[in-house]
C-alpha cells in the first residue's frame, strides 16, 4: 500500500523536512487513466521506490484543475506531449523537475524508459542544478501566457483585423477533405467552430461559416457521432472521423449542442435538428444522476483490458448478426446498407480482423428515411444497453452543469421542447442547492467520496453567466440577483488587484502554485478569463452598471492579445467589444 499525500502545504513541509522530491500523479476521470493507475499501484518495485525515495501525491484533475492545468502546460511546453495520467516530479519546494504522460512501467526499448527507470534516475539526480536550467524556458513560456502585461495590446490591430487573424490561422489548419483541424487523435473542437461562426456573424465572410458547417457535416456522417445513442465521442482515431473512442464527456456534449443551436438557427437544416434531439435525449437519459445534476462522463466499463481487447471493441460496434437479432429482417437490411458499409472500415476495425462495424452514414438520408431511422434506432439502443455496461463518472462538476443547462434551455426554446427547459431549470436549481452555500461556490460533488471540492474561476464565471442567461429566458429576477452575488464573490477571490484579469485558483490554493496562472487559453472548456468576459457581457446588459461595463472592456482589451492562435469561442465577442471602443475613439 502507498500512503498518498494530498496537495496541501503540509505535504511540501514533509518533503522539505525529509529532503525528498515529490512524485505528483494526476489522474483524469477516464478509462485508461484508471487502468494505468491500477496497474502501477500493484507493481512491487513501483510501490517500493515511491515509499523509499519520494513524497507521493495523487490528485484528481477534476478536483484540482489549477494544478492539472499547469502540469499539462509544463508537459506540453517541455516535452511536446499531452495526455492522462500525468506524472510530474517536483523539488521539495514545488519546482518542476520533469514530466511524463504515461504510466508504462517497464522500459519499452533502450531509447524509451518506463516509469520504474525514471523513478530510479530522478531519485538519484533530482538535486542536479541542471534541471533548473533545462526547465526555465518552459516555465517562462507558461508564465508569459498568464501575464496580461506581456500580451500584445489589441490596439495594434483593428478589431476586424484581429478577428480575421484568428480565423485565418484556423482556416490554414483545416483538413480540406474531412473537416476539423487536429491530426489523429482528431478532436471535434466545437469551441473553435463556434469561434469561426462568431467571426462570420461579425464580418460576414462566407469561408468562415463554410469551414464550421463542413466540419460538422463530416462529423455527423462519421463514427465520432454516435448514430445510435446520440452525442459525440471524445475523439476519432483517424482523420476521417470514422473511429470514435469509447467515452463521452458532458462538457463536449454541451458545447456541441451550443454549436448545433447556432447552426440550426442559421440554416434550419434537419440534420442539425435531428442531432440536437438525439444529443439532448442522451444527456437527459445517460448523464443525469438519480438525485439531481449531470455526471461528467460516461464511457468504457471499468475492467483492465488491453487496447485491442474484444470486450472493449464490442461496446459500440455491431456485427450483422447482432443487428438481425435486434431488428426485423427489412429494418436490419436497411440499417446494414445505410450505416454498416465495409467501404469505410476504419483501421481499428481492420485491426480486430472481425466483421464488426461502427455505425457511419453511407449516404445522406432523405427526410422520409430520416423519420424511418428514428422509428427503429430505439430498438438498437435498447439492444446495445442490454449488451454493454458503461462506466459512469462519480463527478458532477459545476461548470459542466452550468453550460449544459444553458445548452438545453436554448435548444428547448429553438425547438419548442418544454420538457428540456424544465430539465435545464431543475439542473440549475440543483447546482444552487448543492454547490452554493450562500458564501462560496463548490466546484464538484463526488458521489463515491460524498465530498465537495473548492470552486475555481471557471466555475464561478460560468455559473454567473448561466444564471444571467436564465434570468432572461424565464424572466427570473431572483436568478439575476444571484448571478450578481456570485460574480461579486468571484471578483473578491480571483481578481488580480495589482494587474489585469482573474487568477485561476482561490487564494489558499494559489499559494501552493509555482506560477500564479490567469487562464486565457481554452481547452476542453472555455478558459476562466473568457468565461469572465461572457459573464460580464451578460451582467452589463442586465444591470447597466458602469462597474460591469468598465471591467468588461478592460478585460476584453487585455484578453485580446492572447487569442489569435487558441481554441477560443470568445474571440468574436472580444472583437465586437473592441470594435465598439475602436469606433468611439477613432
Amino acid at each position: 500500500m502507498i500512503d498518498w499525500y494530498t496537495w496541501e502545504a503540509i505535504s511540501f513541509k514533509k518533503a522539505q523536512a525529509d529532503d525528498k522530491p515529490i512524485c505528483l500523479i494526476i489522474t483524469h476521470d477516464g478509462y485508461w487513466s484508471r487502468v494505468m493507475m491500477r496497474r502501477a499501484i500493484r507493481h512491487p518495485l513501483f510501490i517500493s521506490l515511491l515509499k523509499d525515495a519520494y513524497i507521493p501525491i495523487h490528485i484528481e484533475a477534476e478536483e484540482y484543475p489549477e494544478v492539472s492545468s499547469l502540469a499539462l502546460k509544463f508537459l506540453k511546453v517541455s516535452t511536446g506531449q499531452a495526455g492522462w495520467p500525468l506524472i510530474i516530479w517536483l523539488t521539495p519546494n514545488g519546482q518542476p523537475i520533469m514530466g511524463l504522460n504515461s504510466l508504462t512501467l517497464e522500459d519499452e526499448d533502450p531509447q524509451r524508459f518506463g516509469l520504474i527507470t525514471h523513478l530510479k534516475i530522478i531519485a538519484e539526480h533530482w538535486r542536479d542544478p541542471a534541471w533548473s536550467e533545462i526547465n526555465q524556458p518552459a516555465l517562462e513560456r507558461i508564465q508569459s501566457l498568464s501575464d496580461f502585461k506581456s500580451m500584445k495590446r489589441a490596439g495594434q490591430l483593428a478589431p476586424e483585423e484581429y478577428m480575421i487573424d484568428y480565423a485565418e490561422r484556423w482556416i490554414l489548419r483545416v483538413d480540406p477533405l474531412w473537416g476539423g483541424f487536429s491530426r489523429p487523435l482528431k478532436f471535434p473542437l466545437p469551441l473553435v467552430l463556434s469561434g469561426l461562426l462568431g467571426v462570420w456573424n461579425e464580418l460576414g465572410y462566407p469561408q468562415h461559416f463554410r469551414v464550421a458547417e463542413y466540419s460538422i457535416e463530416q462529423m455527423l456522417k462519421g463514427g465520432i457521432y454516435d448514430h445510435v445513442g446520440g452525442g459525440i465521442w471524445r475523439y476519432s482515431l483517424d482523420e476521417k472521423w470514422s473511429s470514435g473512442c469509447y467515452e463521452k464527456l458532458l462538457i463536449d456534449q454541451a458545447h456541441f449542442m451550443l454549436l448545433l443551436n447556432s447552426l440550426y438557427r442559421i440554416t434550419q437544416d434537419r440534420i442539425y435538428r435531428d442531432a440536437l434531439e438525439a444529443t439532448a435525449q442522451l444527456i437527459m437519459e445517460d448523464f443525469i444522476f438519480e438525485d439531481g445534476g449531470f455526471i461528467a462522463r460516461i464511457g468504457l466499463e471499468d475492467h483492465d483490458v488491453s487496447l485491442l481487447d474484444r470486450s472493449a471493441f464490442h461496446q459500440t460496434t455491431w456485427s450483422h448478426e447482432e443487428v438481425k437479432e435486434a431488428l426485423d429482417p427489412v429494418d436490419a437490411e436497411w440499417f446494414i446498407k445505410s450505416f454498416l458499409s465495409p467501404d469505410s472500415t476504419s483501421e481499428r476495425e481492420m485491426g480486430h480482423k472481425s466483421q464488426r462495424y461502427l455505425p457511419r452514414l453511407a449516404y445522406p438520408l432523405e427526410d422520409e428515411e430520416a423519420q424511418y431511422w428514428k422509428s427503429i434506432k430505439l430498438q438498437l439502443l435498447e439492444s446495445r444497453r442490454k449488451r454493454d455496461s458503461l462506466d459512469h463518472s462519480p463527478w458532477r462538476i459545476c461548470v459542466d452543469n452550468a453550460v449544459v443547462s444553458v445548452a438545453l434551455a436554448q435548444a428547448a426554446l429553438i425547438l419548442d421542447q418544454a420538457s428540456w427547459f424544465k430539465t435545464a431549470q431543475e439542473n440549475l436549481e440543483w447546482i444552487i442547492e448543492n454547490l452554493w452555500d450562500g458564501r462560496r461556490l463548490y466546484r464538484a460533488y463526488n458521489v463515491k467520496k460524498r465530498s465537495v471540492a473548492e470552486a475555481c474561476l471557471e466555475d464561478y464565471m460560468s455559473m454567473t453567466w448561466a444564471l444571467a442567461e436564465f434570468s432572461v429566458y424565464a424572466e427570473d429576477e431572483q436568478k439575476a440577483q444571484l448571478s450578481e452575488v456570485i460574480f461579486d464573490t468571484a471578483f473578491d477571490l480571483f481578481k488580480d488587484m495589482s494587474g489585469k484579469g482573474f487568477f485561476h485558483a482561490p487564494p489558499r490554493r494559489r499559494q501552493l502554485l509555482t506560477i500564479q496562472e490567469k487562464p486565457t487559453l481554452d481547452g476542453v472548456d472555455i478558459s476562466g478569463n473568457a468565461w469572465a468576459i461572457f459573464a460580464l457581457l451578460r451582467l452589463s446588459k442586465l444591470t447597466q452598471s458602469s462597474f460591469h461595463h468598465k471591467e468588461l472592456f478592460e478585460l476584453a482589451e487585455a484578453f485580446a492579445g492572447n487569442t489569435s492562435c487558441q481554441m477560443s469561442c470568445a474571440v468574436s465577442t472580444v472583437g465586437s467589444l473592441l470594435g465598439q471602443t475602436y469606433k468611439h475613439y477613432k
